[in-house]
């Protein structure tokens, strides 16, 4: 099985091949062109996370390395905003509601005490940043009784080096709201092309009932207007708050299974159209269970 990185494990949005501007065809026919011709190395890629506007995509469909292909039924959604120019002009779009709760909280927390914005900008700052940030997300996902995924050495130090990389190029946006100096909610993000991409957030849960993860959201989408972005991706998931903010669009993400020539191949395709029709099945009879209990 071919895969792109990170495509089992890490779970990044917007898999792809990077592309030369101008040459995206050439490299693309390269590329295929040399699957074909190691057709008995492989049985199938995977093109997974990637959307449907993919140009390598619609070359790889049309392409006759390809026998037979399968797609994922389930589209995995990444809400985005297109920003205007001045935060004016986003606080004017939003619901009366939405906007009258901006203002509510962020003058509710600075009653609490001092209130400020912190961006870890020092390479030497890093270090102590991922250790927060781990501390304040394991907390919130103990209490939500969540799996916690990234709690070992080998999380920390991938976190660690992709900061320091990203932060050398001009991409890291590590942000932490403070209250008196105490960290209570962050902010991970990268920006990039113009685009502010909202990796991952969290929030001390003894602030839950001041709302710090919102404050810090609606400061992160200011930030992002004033830097002159023109887009805040919100990434995978559609959570209620990420659809609050005006006109939220949505690009879907799917799983294309693309099988080579061979017996093999062909063989793995049999045997995965057969589980997935399985699972239609059952979900199917599933529903149809629910919908008995219901009547």
């Amino acid at each position: 099985t071919l895969r792109f990185l990170g495509s089992e494990y890490v779970g990044p949005d917007f898999l792809d091949c990077i592309l030369q501007r101008g040459r995206e065809i050439d490299v693309i026919d390269t590329l295929l062109a040399y699957l074909g011709s190691r057709k008995n190395d492989w049985d199938v890629l995977v093109l997974s996370d990637i959307e449907a506007t993919s140009l390598f995509l619609a070359e790889a469909l049309r392409s006759p390395v390809f026998r037979n292909r399968l797609k994922d039924a389930e589209a995995v959604k990444c809400p985005y905003l297109d920003l205007p120019n001045e935060w004016d002009s986003l606080t004017r779009r939003v619901s009366g509601k939405q906007r009258s709760k901006i203002g509510y909280y962020r003058r509710a927390l600075e009653r609490k005490g001092s209130v400020e914005i912190e961006s870890v900008e020092d390479f030497e700052a890093i270090d102590g940043a991922i250790i927060d940030l781990f501390r304040i997300r394991t907390a919130r996902m103990e209490q939500k009784k969540n799996k916690i995924h990234f709690k070992t050495d080998k999380h920390f130090l991938f976190h660690n080096r992709i900061c320091a990389k990203f932060k050398g190029q001009g991409w890291l946006r590590l942000k932490f709201l403070k209250v008196d100096h105490e960290r209570v909610a962050f902010a991970y993000q990268f920006i990039f092309n113009n685009r502010t991409y909202f990796y991952q957030t969290g929030f001390d849960p003894a602030w839950f009932k001041q709302s710090v993860g919102f404050v810090l959201l609606g400061y992160e989408m200011q930030s992002a207007i004033e830097s002159g972005c023109s887009t805040f991706e919100f990434l995978r998931g559609e959570e209620p708050y990420k659809f609050e903010w005006g006109e939220t669009g949505v690009r879907e993400l799917g799983s294309v299974y693309l099988y080579n020539h061979t017996a093999p191949a062909y063989l793995r395709y049999t045997a995965r159209k057969a589980l997935t029709g399985l699972k239609r099945l059952v979900k199917q009879g599933l529903k149809a269970v629910k919908g008995s209990h219901r009547v």
